[in-house]
């Protein structure tokens, strides 16, 4: 049996519990102290006093479960010590551990499903402005992350690319001939698209201040028209 000092125990701080658990049943079972951990044991009521053979396996149990609780305080982050630190039977607290941590592991299974759905559904709205789609966008990545999902930027930038309304499509083309998807960054492609975004309101500001000059400049050519004609019936009417 290998010393407990040369063991380099698997330190839990809260997240892949089921790794984490998969690590510490092979040291326990490496230990010769699993079954402490899957059965338990039952300490004799108050007053009762055991002997011979009894007596012997409750003192080799007691020592399993001492090793036990040894070994798990090295597996366990500080921030998490108040959940094994009052250890009795070890077989109780494992079994608190993987209840907690594997409900919350679910949770996050399933909430993550959820967020995944609705990443995948997002579209950026005509109405709505380049950075308060990035900010939506990446809010939900953060969650994503937040609940065990692994998301490059480059992921991003494509799903960005793809969320776009139609009037960016030229701009999308072009990022996508260029090759420049993979190895553009969210802050580059954003400061992009805010540039495309300001030269197309420059143009409709342009393209609607001609047609207000043209506008009126057929009005004004209308009502000289109509004063030049009112000119004329007048001095025919005086002859």
């Amino acid at each position: 049996m290998t010393s407990l000092s040369s063991i380099k125990v698997p330190v839990f701080e809260g997240k892949n519990f089921e790794h984490w658990r998969l690590q510490m049943e092979n040291i326990f079972t490496y230990q010769e102290v699993w079954d402490i951990v899957k059965d338990g044991y039952v300490e004799p009521a108050e007053g009762v006093v055991l002997e011979g053979a009894a007596r012997i396996l409750l003192t080799e149990n007691g020592k399993k479960n001492s090793k036990v609780t040894y070994i798990l305080h090295q597996g366990i982050h500080e921030s998490l010590t108040d959940r094994v630190i009052y250890i009795k039977q070890v077989k109780e607290t494992l079994d608190g551990l993987v209840s907690y941590f594997t409900g919350s592991d679910k949770v996050k299974k399933v909430r993550l499903q959820t967020l995944k759905r609705k990443y995948e559904l997002l579209l950026m709205e005509n109405t709505e402005t380049i950075s308060d789609f990035f900010s939506k966008t990446l809010n939900i990545v953060n969650e994503m992350k937040a609940n065990g999902d692994t998301v490059e930027d480059s992921t991003v930038v494509e799903k960005i690319l793809r969320s776009l309304p139609e009037k960016f499509e030229s701009k999308v083309n072009a990022i996508e001939e260029c090759n420049t998807v993979a190895t553009m960054t969210l802050n580059e492609l954003l400061g992009s698209l805010q540039a495309y975004k300001q030269r197309l309101l420059e143009k409709i500001a342009a393209a609607k201040q001609v047609e207000e000059t043209l506008q009126s400049q057929v009005s004004w050519t209308n009502n000289q028209g109509k004063s030049n004609a009112g000119s004329s019936q007048g001095g025919y009417n005086n002859g």
